[in-house]
C-alpha cells in the first residue's frame, strides 16, 4: 500500500458517486406541454424548406467533389505504379 491509499480510495469513491448522480440528471425525462416548440408559423415553415433545399444541394456538390477527387487521385496512384 502506498502512502495516500485512504486519501485516494476516498477520491475514488467520491468520483464514483459524482458520476452516478450526474447520470441520474441526465436521464430524467423533461416533461412538456402538448405542442411546446412545435408551433410553426407559414413563414418559419418556409424559411426551413428553404434551408433544407440549400443542405441537399451542399451535400450534392460535396459528393460530386470528392468523386471527382478520388478518380483523380486513382489515376494518380496507376499513374505512379506504371511508371
Amino acid at each position: 500500500m502506498s502512502w495516500n491509499w485512504s486519501y485516494t480510495q476516498r477520491k475514488q469513491k467520491e468520483m464514483t458517486q459524482k458520476a452516478i448522480s450526474e447520470s441520474k440528471k441526465e436521464t430524467k425525462p423533461i416533461h412538456r406541454g402538448f405542442g411546446y416548440g412545435y408551433h410553426q408559423t407559414e413563414s418559419s415553415q418556409s424559411k426551413r424548406t428553404e434551408e433544407i433545399r440549400r443542405d441537399k444541394f451542399a451535400w450534392r456538390v460535396g459528393y460530386c467533389a470528392m468523386a471527382i477527387i478520388t478518380i483523380i487521385g486513382s489515376y494518380a496512384i496507376y499513374w505512379a505504379a506504371t511508371l
